[in-house]
């Protein structure tokens, strides 16, 4: 590529970063106008900051839509919220456990052991049944130091 070229495209670039700049807040809180108060409201803040007529506001707002390539309507329209999506409740078993532990702890995980441990805590279930496992075989030890220890083991 010319070094003429790499200007050009540089140019070209500059240009669009000025042109979207030139788009006020309040255009911009313009575009988002939910209901007609909001679009009226922020319609008066837009003519008196740029000293436009209701008509260069109202053409400014649809240039400025065009160049986001928005197609709706005069009002914007939130997208519709996605919804959570409910976390299935792993059950922790002795081979699930174990198998975890050894995913931790190859590639090196054990020179982390104890972060990892303390990572353990986001595990859904994880710490409840190394308390579990803790109990029944009359351990004292706290299910962090267990989930530790047993990444240390494997490594």
């Amino acid at each position: 590529m010319k070094k003429s070229e790499l200007r050009n495209i540089i140019r070209e670039e500059i240009q669009l970063l000025k042109e979207r700049e030139m788009y006020s807040d309040n255009l911009k809180k313009l575009h988002l106008a939910i209901n007609q108060k909001e679009y009226d409201k922020a319609m008066i803040n837009v003519r008196k900051e740029a000293g436009w007529s209701q008509s260069d506001a109202e053409y400014m707002l649809k240039k400025y839509r065009k160049d986001l390539k928005y197609k709706g309507s005069k009002f914007y329209k939130a997208p519709p919220e996605i919804p959570k999506e409910k976390l299935k409740k792993v059950s922790w078993n002795e081979r699930s456990y174990k198998k975890w532990i050894k995913d931790m702890s190859g590639n090196g995980g054990a020179n982390h052991a104890s972060d990892i441990a303390q990572n353990a805590e986001h595990e859904d279930g994880l710490i409840d049944y190394v308390k579990k496992q803790i109990k029944k075989n009359y351990g004292d030890e706290s299910p962090l130091e267990r989930i530790q220890w047993d990444i240390e083991m494997y490594a």
